[in-house]
């Protein structure tokens, strides 16, 4: 899964105090409310991430059943994220450009 992969070395690039903080559930929905899933597809990947622990995330449950796109979740990733952060902004910019 070449989406997952890409994720996963994009969050993995920076320092861990740069990383979100756990924030599955406003994850989900703000993806509700941007459009990008219905409340079913958010409660059942909710069920999942429960059931599987809360070492699985939630974007990689909504990646693995394809009711997200890579491109969807760095949206939702970088907008919990404050764009003041020019640190941020420059590694999604090299992100992009490598992809």
């Amino acid at each position: 899964m070449k989406d997952l992969d890409s994720v996963r070395r994009f969050l993995a690039e920076g320092p861990e105090e740069e990383r979100p903080a756990r924030r599955d559930d406003r994850l989900g929905q703000l993806a509700v409310g941007w459009g990008y899933l219905t409340e079913e597809q958010l409660e059942a990947a909710l069920a999942e991430q429960r059931a599987a622990g809360p070492r699985l995330p939630l974007g990689e449950i909504l990646l693995r059943k394809r009711w997200l796109t890579s491109e969807q979740l760095l949206r939702l990733l970088v907008s919990k994220r404050r764009p003041r952060r020019t640190r941020l902004w420059a590694r999604i910019v090299r992100w992009f450009r490598r992809a």
